[in-house]
C-alpha cells in the first residue's frame, strides 16, 4: 500500500509540474506578446529566455528567435539589393579627429558623388541610427551629402559635411520599410 501510495504522489507531482510548465508558457507568452507590441523586444526576449530556462518549452525557444529578428543589427547583416564600385561594407572607419567607427559603410573617394547601397529591410526594423562621418582620406576641400530613401521616399538628407564637420548623428524611425 505504501508502494501504491508512493506511485500516485509521484502521478500527482508530475501532473502538477506539467500543469505548472503548461501555465508558466502561457503567461509568458502573453507577457512577452505585450512587451513585443510596444517594440520593446529586448525585454520580451528577457522574460522568455527566464520560463525557457525553467521548463524548456519549445514554445518560448520559437518565440525568442522570432523577437531576435526585431533586435538592432548592423546594415552590413542585411540583403543588399544593389550597389554600385567603391562601397565598402562593414569597414572600420577614421576621422581625422582620432575616432574610430566599427562595421561602417565606406564610399571609396573615386565613386564618393554617385555611390549608393540598397537593403532589403521586410519591414522588420524600427529605426535606423548611426552617424555618418567625414572619413579621413577624403579630400581637404571636398563635401558630401547623404540621403536615405525609404521605399522610394527621402526620409532625410544630411546636408554638406567635410572630412573636418562634426558626425552628424540620426535616429530615423523606419518602422515597416521593405
Amino acid at each position: 500500500r505504501n508502494l501504491a501510495q508512493a506511485h500516485a504522489g509521484k502521478n500527482i507531482y508530475e501532473d502538477l509540474q506539467i500543469a505548472y510548465a503548461k501555465r508558466l508558457t502561457e503567461v509568458t507568452l502573453e507577457t512577452a506578446a505585450d512587451y513585443a507590441e510596444q517594440r520593446q523586444f529586448e525585454k520580451a526576449i528577457q522574460v522568455l529566455e527566464e520560463a525557457a530556462s525553467e521548463c524548456g518549452n519549445s514554445q518560448l525557444w520559437n518565440a525568442i528567435e522570432e523577437y531576435k529578428q526585431y533586435l538592432p543589427r548592423s546594415l552590413s547583416d542585411c540583403q543588399i539589393l544593389s550597389t554600385n564600385d567603391g562601397v565598402e561594407l562593414g569597414q572600420v572607419a577614421n576621422d581625422p579627429f582620432g575616432h574610430t567607427y566599427p562595421n561602417a559603410i565606406v564610399f571609396d573617394e573615386a565613386y564618393r558623388i554617385e555611390s549608393y547601397v540598397t537593403f532589403y529591410l521586410g519591414g522588420r526594423f524600427l529605426k535606423l541610427s548611426g552617424c555618418f562621418v567625414g572619413h579621413e582620406d577624403m579630400y581637404y576641400k571636398e563635401e558630401v551629402e547623404c540621403k536615405i530613401y525609404a521605399d522610394g521616399i527621402l526620409i532625410f538628407e544630411s546636408g554638406y559635411f567635410s572630412r573636418t564637420s562634426s558626425p552628424v548623428e540620426i535616429e530615423i524611425d523606419i518602422t515597416g520599410v521593405d
